[in-house]
């Protein structure tokens, strides 16, 4: 009987002694009968590391420090932004949640811990899912600003696509086609910018020299404003030296303007010249017109001999006065009444001088009329009458 109980009284010593070693220190276990050493135990020398309480771990001769009894449970947080509070400052993640948070038993849950809300903000939680496809997402969108506003203010091609996980695709694609357009947008208000400045250069008649801080894809529009600014002020130039000549051919003035641009002293050339043929040309028509109303040559009151010739040239040239005078006077020479043609009418005091002229010959001719009337009618008279008589005697025998 003794020997049973002092059996008995050794299991239970056992059992005693083993319960003390598992509480060596404080704190909770996690389900695998283990966890982390805390900073303060490992430096009293309590334990280093991950070390087990369960059956079969070593067991730390100088005992060790509790420290899972400063572990938290998701029920001992008033709110779920405490939860994540914690967390993040503990540094947890999927793959090293000391305290269980995430997870049920011994299993790794998704990177959250406890139970989020309905709708609540997954990226404040660090190294979760959502935040590395937050930041994934985040990342294609940054290189899309770079890459897409860089294709579209060089005009390449577009290239939308590109590699990598779901979320960074889609912060990379949805990103690209407005970063595109950006560049493209910064690229023509710099074309407008660059060109007005290269039309600037060449409209104020300067030499081409292109800015060393222009951009290479700039250069081209540079020119091009350039040749545009030239193009107006050889116009502008050609327009200037024209109406200078012209405005000396008004007043029959030639003197070439003291410049070396042949160019510009063509265009004064050409200005005087052409003014000088209108001139002449009006001349003409004054001393044409004149000759409608002018019985005579008369010399007009113009200062300039040479628009005086024009103006000679023009009267003298005028055949239809010429055609006028013949008509005019012949009506008058046949006695009939005074009727002006239509197409005689501007030259109605032409046409009135030599009808009067005509008239005046053909009542100067009545007397001669009457005498041949009075002589030769009775001479004819006579002499029928003495031919018929004849004729009569000769029948008469």
């Amino acid at each position: 009987m003794k020997k049973i109980i002092f059996f008995i009284v050794m299991i239970f010593g056992i059992c005693i002694f083993s319960d003390l070693n598992s509480f060596a220190h404080s704190g909770r276990t996690d389900s695998s009968g283990g966890h982390n050493c805390s900073a303060k135990s490992q430096a009293k020398g309590l334990c280093t590391g991950y070390h087990y309480h369960n059956e079969g771990a070593t067991v730390n001769s100088v005992g060790e420090e509790d420290i899972s009894s400063n572990y938290k449970n998701c029920d001992d947080f008033t709110d779920y932004d405490e939860v994540i509070s914690y967390w993040n400052e503990k540094g947890y993640s999927s793959t090293y949640d000391p305290e269980n948070l995430d997870g049920t038993g011994d299993t790794v849950d998704d990177g959250i811990p406890c139970e989020p809300p309905i709708y609540y903000d997954l990226t404040k939680v660090n190294n979760s899912p959502q935040q590395v496809a937050e930041k994934e997402e985040s990342d294609g969108t940054e290189l899309a600003e770079v890459v897409g506003f860089n294709d579209g203010y060089k005009n390449n091609k577009k290239n939308v696509k590109t590699q990598g996980s779901e979320s960074y695709r889609k912060g990379y694609e949805e990103s690209y086609l407005k970063a595109y357009q950006e560049g493209q947008q910064k690229f023509d208000e710099e074309k407008i910018t660059i060109y007005n400045e290269g039309y600037s250069l060449g409209m104020n008649n300067e030499k081409l020299i292109i800015p060393t801080t222009l951009a290479t894809v700039h250069i081209a529009t540079f020119k091009s404003g350039f040749k545009k600014g030239e193009q107006f002020y050889k116009e502008t130039q050609n327009e200037k030296y024209y109406n200078l000549g012209y405005n000396d051919g008004e007043i029959d003035k030639y003197v070439l303007p003291d410049i070396k641009e042949k160019e510009f002293l063509k265009s004064y050339k050409k200005g005087h010249l052409n003014r000088q043929k209108e001139l002449r040309k009006e001349y003409i028509d004054q001393g044409y017109q004149a000759a409608f109303t002018n019985i005579t040559y008369t010399k007009p009151n113009i200062n300039n001999e040479k628009f005086i010739a024009w103006y000679k040239i023009g009267f003298e040239s005028n055949v239809e006065v010429k055609e006028l005078q013949d008509y005019a006077f012949e009506q008058g020479k046949s006695g009939e009444d005074l009727v002006i043609p239509d197409k005689y009418e501007q030259g109605e005091t032409i046409y009135e001088y030599y009808y009067e002229k005509g008239k005046e010959e053909y009542i100067s001719l009545i007397p001669y009329i009457i005498c041949i009337v009075v002589i030769i009618v009775p001479t004819i008279y006579l002499f029928y009458f003495r031919k018929r008589k004849k004729n009569n005697f000769i029948k008469s025998k």
